[in-house]
């Protein structure tokens, strides 16, 4: 008579996108703005610029130009950046331009009339706009009401090496 397979209580790795606590007897699906590698004990939020509307999933997906991801950890979606602005790729909410995690407004000269856009056109020849974030240039010989300072603003002078006395 042939010998019977024994029961195996052994633990299974779960796979990607899923999790298993330990001492568990089964997976469980990381939510939406998470992922996991294979074998996982935990998930982990997706990154800042990175997002994934769906459960379960071995990666997050990078930011479009133009969009930002909604939330700088565990993102579920992307926005997209109003007129005006620009954004890069791998761009999330909540953070400052400096460090491109926000919706960059059009600098002067520039400006942008679509939604979701990864850059700023310039101004046509004759055409300038007086302030950030335009959505439209203006003739160069109408007067800018209230004009910005330049972006950004200048360096206050530094003070001389040495005094004379």
């Amino acid at each position: 008579m042939p010998a019977r397979p024994q029961a195996s209580n052994a633990c299974r790795a779960c796979g990607a996108g899923l999790y298993s606590a330990a001492g568990a007897s089964n997976c469980l699906q990381c939510p939406a703005g998470s992922y996991s590698n294979t074998a996982a004990s935990a998930c982990l939020q997706c990154p800042k610029g990175f997002y994934t509307p769906r459960a379960a999933t071995p990666r997050c997906i990078r930011a479009s130009a133009g969009f930002l991801a909604n939330a700088n950890a565990g993102a579920t979606g992307q926005v997209a950046c109003a007129a005006g602005t620009f954004s890069y790729a791998g761009s999330s909410v909540g953070a400052t331009a400096s460090d491109t995690s926000e919706c960059i407004p059009c600098p002067i000269g520039f400006f942008n009339n679509r939604v979701g856009s990864r850059n700023c056109t310039a101004c046509p020849v004759g055409e300038r706009t007086c302030t950030f974030g335009a959505t439209s240039c203006q003739a160069a010989n109408v007067l800018c009401v209230n004009p910005l300072p330049p972006y950004p603003p200048p360096r206050a002078p530094s003070p001389p090496p040495y005094a004379f006395t």
